[in-house]
């Protein structure tokens, strides 16, 4: 732990739709299948799962998720098409927040997903370890995508490289200025260009969570 320092404003007590959602897990099972899960779940685990193209035609665009409000897709393999197919989904325009950490997902993909008219009550995006071919390229789509201006927190990955202007460019954007938690992991010491940013943004508090991966939150 490095300690702390801080991105934020006090907040009001939080009303009862802000609360924590509770999560239906079927997270690493054996076989998924959506057929039985529960119609009424508010937030649903798919993480560490193969997902058949059956089983996410059944997600996104069946009446049985109608109350679905946060969405965890991380490490599911999702390819190119898959991202289409939720850029394109009814699920997609109810969601408040989406984990898609662990997928390879390049600005293209990330573009057609930011440029789906259905974006916009999104309130939390997990980008963590997608791995895009270009990192400059992807912050900009996401920098520039007026679809995203109530999103509240962002889970990135960034290396070295480019860190600093990446990293401006995320808290500079007119499209973010609600966001409150902007988390950036990295595999590289970008301790120093933290200090800089730290420097820059004085309206913002500075929080590192771990060294390994240096992990840093800009909060408001």
């Amino acid at each position: 732990m490095i300690g702390e320092k801080n991105f934020s404003k006090n907040t009001p007590n939080k009303k009862e739709s802000d609360k924590i959602p509770t999560w239906l897990d079927l997270s690493n099972v054996d076989s998924l299948d959506l057929t039985n899960a529960d119609p009424t779940a508010t937030a649903l685990n798919l993480s560490h799962n193969q997902i058949s193209t059956a089983n996410l035609d059944t997600l996104l665009n069946s009446k049985k998720f109608s109350a679905l409000k946060h969405l965890k897709l991380a490490w599911c393999g999702l390819e190119p098409k898959d991202i289409k197919m939720l850029a394109d989904s009814k699920l997609l325009g109810q969601l408040e927040s989406l984990d898609l950490s662990g997928n390879h997902i390049n600005a293209e993909e990330i573009k057609t997903l930011l440029h789906s008219n259905k974006i916009a009550s999104l309130k939390s995006l997990n980008l963590h370890a997608t791995t895009p071919n270009s990192e400059t390229a992807f912050v900009s789509k996401l920098a520039n995508a007026p679809a995203l201006n109530r999103l509240e927190e962002l889970i990135i990955e960034l290396s070295e490289d480019n860190y600093l202007e990446n990293v401006r460019n995320l808290l500079k954007s007119p499209h973010l200025q609600n966001l409150k938690n902007l988390t950036i992991y990295s595999y590289d010491d970008v301790t120093e260009k933290d200090v800089m940013l730290i420097n820059e943004f004085p309206n913002r508090k500075a929080t590192y969570i771990q060294d390994i991966p240096h992990t840093i939150s800009f909060l408001r």
